[in-house]
C-alpha cells in the first residue's frame, strides 16, 4: 500500500494544529508575564511662571523748607557828647539790674559778631552819654565810636562790641562804658521778646 505525502499531512494535521495552538498560548502567556507593566504617563501642562513685582509704598513728599528770616541790620542811634549824662526816655516796669559791670575794653571787637532774628527792634528807655575826659578835650580828640549793643529778652545789655572807631583808645573805653549802662524795651520776634542787637554811634566833638 502506497501512502502519499498528502495522506501523511492529513493524518498529522490535527496533532500539528494542537501543538501550534499550545505553542502560541505559551508565547502569549510569557508575553503577559514577563513584559514590563504599562505605567500611564499623562500629559502635563507646562506651568506658567509669574514674576512677582513689588509695588513700592506711597512715597511721602517732605514739606517745603520753611523760610528763614534774615537777621535785620542793627538799628543805629546817634548820640553826641552834648547830651546829658543821664537821660530817661520813659518809665518802664522792667526789672533791670541796678549795675552791670562792663568788661575790659580790650574784649570788644575781637570776635565774630552774633546776629539775632527779630521783627521789632529794641527801643532805648535809658541812655547814658559817654564821659569826655579832660585830657582828650585839651588835646582836641574828636571822632566817632560805633558800638554794637546786645540786648536780652528783659531789655538788659549783656554784651558790647566795638564795630568801628576814629578816636584813640581812651575815648573808645568811655563809649563802651556808657553803652553798658543803656536800658531798652526788648525787641520782639512775632510778639515774643527775644535777644536783639542795636548799633549806636557815640560822637566826640569839642565845642567852642
Amino acid at each position: 500500500m502506497v501512502i502519499t505525502v498528502q495522506q501523511l499531512v492529513k493524518q498529522g494535521y490535527p496533532k500539528l494544529l494542537r501543538w501550534a495552538l499550545l505553542g502560541a498560548f505559551i508565547i502569549i502567556v510569557n508575553v503577559f508575564l514577563f513584559s514590563p507593566r504599562y505605567v500611564p504617563n499623562p500629559y502635563k501642562l507646562e506651568e506658567e511662571v509669574f514674576e512677582v513685582v513689588e509695588i513700592p509704598e506711597d512715597i511721602e513728599i517732605p514739606p517745603p523748607p520753611q523760610e528763614v528770616e534774615m537777621p535785620k541790620v542793627p538799628v543805629q542811634i546817634e548820640i553826641s557828647d552834648s547830651a546829658s549824662d543821664e537821660e530817661t526816655i520813659e518809665d518802664t516796669s522792667f526789672d533791670f539790674a541796678s549795675e552791670i559791670p562792663p568788661p575790659a575794653a580790650s574784649d570788644f571787637g575781637g570776635g565774630p559778631t552774633q546776629f539775632y532774628a527779630f521783627d521789632e527792634p529794641p527801643a532805648p528807655t535809658y541812655r547814658q552819654a559817654p564821659q569826655y575826659p579832660e585830657l582828650a578835650r585839651e588835646a582836641e580828640m574828636e571822632g566817632t565810636v560805633v558800638v554794637l549793643i546786645f540786648v536780652d529778652e528783659r531789655g538788659n545789655v549783656f554784651n558790647v562790641q566795638m564795630l568801628s572807631s576814629t578816636v584813640p583808645q581812651i575815648l573808645i573805653d568811655e563809649a563802651v562804658k556808657a553803652a553798658w549802662k543803656w536800658r531798652f524795651k526788648p525787641g520782639k520776634q512775632r510778639n515774643v521778646p527775644v535777644k536783639t542787637t542795636i548799633s549806636v554811634p557815640f560822637v566826640f566833638q569839642v565845642r567852642g
